[in-house]
């Protein structure tokens, strides 16, 4: 799955501004993920694994979605309601990275010297 390509799917956009902002969320989102998955691993992790692209792609959305609403909580707008967490982004999708992560330390064939 390529994250960028869906996300811009997804979103409607193709402005250079707005693939700008897209780029950045994902590049961040993304170097997250991976510092997640090296320390839960105890290996390094070079990329993204096609298993959690779609994981990547749903946080990069609810970041953009929030673009100008950083640290808000709430909104109400002429009956308008939006509510935001404001927990980690990562936290749905908890039990999600820890699985594959399982599954990279549990995976046949490999030796661990410790």
């Amino acid at each position: 799955m390529d994250i960028r390509e869906s996300v811009l799917k997804l979103t409607g956009l193709s402005g250079s501004e707005d693939t700008a902002q897209i780029d950045t969320i994902i590049a961040v989102v993304s170097e997250r993920l991976i510092g997640k998955l090296t320390i839960l691993t105890g290996e390094t992790v070079d990329a993204v694994p096609d298993a959690l692209a779609a994981v990547v792609v749903e946080i990069v959305l609810a970041r953009y979605n929030r673009i100008g609403s950083e640290g808000t909580s709430s909104h109400n707008v002429d009956g308008e309601a939006m509510a935001w967490s404001g927990e980690d982004d990562f936290k749905p999708y908890k039990a999600e990275i820890e699985e594959y992560a399982d599954s990279v330390r549990k995976a046949p064939g490999r030796l661990r010297f410790l």
